[in-house]
């Protein structure tokens, strides 16, 4: 009987270490930043490791595993993360568990650590971050934007702005995985929407309220030339994320073109507006064209 009870104290310890996360497998892992510097603003990218599911709490402070949120130097922000009731605000993120916050460094930083806290407690710890100290500078102070541009100019200061704001207030970052519109399907619209094909960005949309896609409806005659949207040749519709058949419209290349259009006999500025289109539709607009001076019909290639 003596045995059983010298081995009963020790087999709840065991339990209670087997319950135990250790803080060299924290739930919540840090993957930036390494180093920061004072009064800016800073991206913080964790991983999760697990089911992390209550009140998530970043900090910087000491690099300690008995730290305490109390103890904190500094409070990142706070939020709801996971299976959490209050977590319906992130549904755009993996699992409702953000994994992307904003983080406004104080003047006064010192080297310290990043901590996660989950209802209190902590479950994740960065290495110790570097602090770089911008050097001052030897000349007079640094002018503003707003004061050499006006204070009429388009401009904005970001730090400035999070300053007034309370930190939870910008502490989770949105998601990238949105689309967004583009309003109207003249020639800014398609120039956007290339523009941004060329960088390898294609969540986008153009919307547009008419059937006029690229601009005005209607080319032709010397008179009208000084009038016309400058820009690239419009493209078929297609092209846009129209769902059905659509419309090509033809537009000049540029005003010196337009201009130069105007000693063209209408059989010459037909063969110049189908050549334009040909190189960049390629062989759809020789397969399409009828001879119009405004609208090609075009289907959707299969």
């Amino acid at each position: 009987m003596r045995s059983s009870a010298v081995l009963w104290p020790l087999a709840s310890s065991l339990g209670l270490l087997a319950e135990a996360v250790p803080l060299n497998s924290p739930s919540v892992k840090f993957i930036s930043p390494s180093k920061v510097s004072p009064g800016s603003a800073q991206n913080v990218v964790v991983e999760y490791n697990g089911d992390v599911d209550g009140h998530l709490t970043l900090t910087y402070g000491a690099c300690s595993d008995e730290l305490s949120v109390a103890e904190a130097h500094q409070h990142v922000g706070s939020t709801h993360v996971g299976q959490h009731p209050l977590a319906k605000r992130h549904l755009d993120h993996q699992e409702k568990r953000p994994t992307r916050f904003v983080w406004l460094t104080s003047e006064d930083i010192s080297g310290g650590c990043l901590s996660a806290f989950l209802d209190g407690e902590l479950i994740g710890q960065s290495d110790e971050l570097d602090v770089v100290k911008r050097l001052a500078r030897r000349t007079a102070k640094k002018k503003s934007f707003a004061d050499v541009a006006g204070d009429d100019s388009l401009w904005f200061d970001g730090v400035a702005y999070l300053k007034q704001k309370q930190p939870d207030d910008f502490f989770v970052t949105a998601t990238k995985n949105k689309s967004f519109g583009i309003l109207g399907g003249g020639m800014s619209g398609l120039l956007s929407s290339l523009i941004l094909d060329s960088v390898g960005i294609h969540n986008w949309k153009i919307l547009e309220s008419s059937e006029r896609i690229g601009g005005r409806p209607i080319i032709g005659g010397c008179t009208r030339l000084t009038n016309l949207q400058l820009g690239q040749v419009c493209y078929p519709s297609w092209h846009i994320n129209s769902t059905g058949p659509g419309t090509m419209l033809a537009s000049y290349l540029s005003d010196y073109e337009a201009t130069a259009a105007c000693a063209m006999s209408e059989e010459e500025h037909l063969a110049y507006m189908k050549n334009s289109l040909i190189e960049v539709h390629g062989d759809v607009v020789q397969e399409n064209w009828t001879g119009n001076w405004v609208q090609l019909a075009a289907k959707r290639p299969t």
